[in-house]
């Protein structure tokens, strides 16, 4: 339930904290920020021995709240623009990773947990490309949102980092789902949010138990 409502609460973010922004507000979307990660962080603190911690995200969070603090205390607000370079670049350089000699690029894990056949080795040198193409996404968004932030002020930033952003990644999305889907459905590709939902159940216990993914339903 904890992690349904953060996620809820980080989608809504965005826009409610552009919002507080254009009316003129942003110490408010300052202080909602430093609430999402104390909301990140006091949980872990209690999870457990058994549960390994994720010390890059929670090193981020402690971050963003002691830099939003400061900046509530110095009226400033470029604490605001961390979640957006950060993040990014973060989600960059993990499927960066993926494309490691010996890893499996994060496309084709995608593929194989949809497919029911045997991938031939087309799919799979296109599979790595596209895992490539995701890492320029992220890397361009970040240094877009980088770029912004210095060079123009906290509104034009703002609608290009929690409005427009969200929009360039759903079409960036359907465009990936679209091509998988009609260039691979001689595979079986199966392209519904049930899929979706259990290779992100799957990724996400892949990641905290650091044991590998072998990816199709037919292994």
């Amino acid at each position: 339930m904890r992690i349904f409502l953060l996620i809820l609460l980080l989608l809504a973010y965005p826009l409610i904290a552009h919002g507080l922004i254009i009316y003129g507000i942003p110490n408010v979307a300052v202080i909602l920020l430093i609430s999402l990660g104390l909301f990140s962080i006091i949980p872990g603190l209690f999870a457990g021995a058994r549960k390994k911690p994720d010390r890059l995200r929670i090193l981020i969070y402690v971050v963003i709240v002691l830099w939003g603090f400061t900046n509530l205390v110095t009226s400033s607000f470029q604490v605001l623009f961390v979640p957006s370079v950060v993040i990014n670049f973060v989600i960059a350089m993990v499927v960066a990773a993926s494309l490691r000699k010996g890893a499996t690029p994060m496309m084709e894990m995608i593929i194989r947990f949809n497919a029911v056949t045997e991938l031939p080795g087309l799919v799979i040198r296109e599979a790595r490309i596209l895992t490539l193409i995701w890492v320029v996404f992220f890397f361009a968004m970040a240094t877009i949102s980088l770029v912004l932030a210095i060079l123009t002020d906290l509104a034009t930033w703002s609608l290009f980092a929690n409005v427009l952003y969200f929009v360039f990644l759903a079409l960036f999305i359907l465009i990936t789902h679209g091509y998988t889907h009609f260039r691979y459905r001689k595979l079986g590709v199966q392209t519904s949010w049930q899929n979706a939902y259990k290779f992100i159940r799957m990724y996400a216990s892949f990641s905290k138990t650091d044991q590998p993914l072998t990816g199709g339903r037919n292994e």
